[in-house]
């Protein structure tokens, strides 16, 4: 991800240089981002993200997918003190990081998924799920 620094500034310089040739206003650069500023045994480049793009849409979902796993997750979780797949976890690391509050804007999904539990008493998050609904599988064609 380092070349993807360079390019910010880079955009920033063009961005700069269009504005003040048209006399326009200077277009706004935006991102959307993993929930964490980490992704496997990469980093995005906090720093030059906080100098060049006006702000970040932090993809705060699709923690937990039917493709991925024989079991139940959420989705879209808030706070989970079982892993750092969560929200709260991600625009905590993004903040750690170096980028102000004032450049995240949060992304929510707007879908949801279910499955078919293996023992529908065992209902909570976690639990083993046979497969997914007619009514997520319809969501994931769309």
């Amino acid at each position: 991800m380092t070349n993807m620094g360079t390019l910010f500034d880079e955009w920033r310089v063009a961005v700069f240089s269009e504005s003040t040739k048209s006399n326009k206003s200077q277009l706004i650069l935006t991102m959307a981002v993993h929930y964490s500023p980490t992704l496997g045994s990469v980093s995005f480049p906090v720093y030059s993200i906080s100098r060049n793009l006006d702000w970040v849409h932090v993809m705060a979902y699709d923690y937990c997918r039917p493709l991925q796993a024989n079991h139940t997750g959420a989705h879209a979780a808030l706070h989970d003190p079982l892993s750092d797949k969560n929200t709260d976890y991600g625009i905590g690391e993004w903040r750690a990081s170096g980028l102000l509050a004032s450049q995240l804007v949060l992304g929510l999904p707007y879908y949801g998924y279910a499955w078919k539990l293996v023992n529908p008493k065992d209902n909570d998050s976690g639990c083993t799920r046979s497969r997914f609904s007619h009514y997520a599988r319809w969501i994931l064609e769309l």
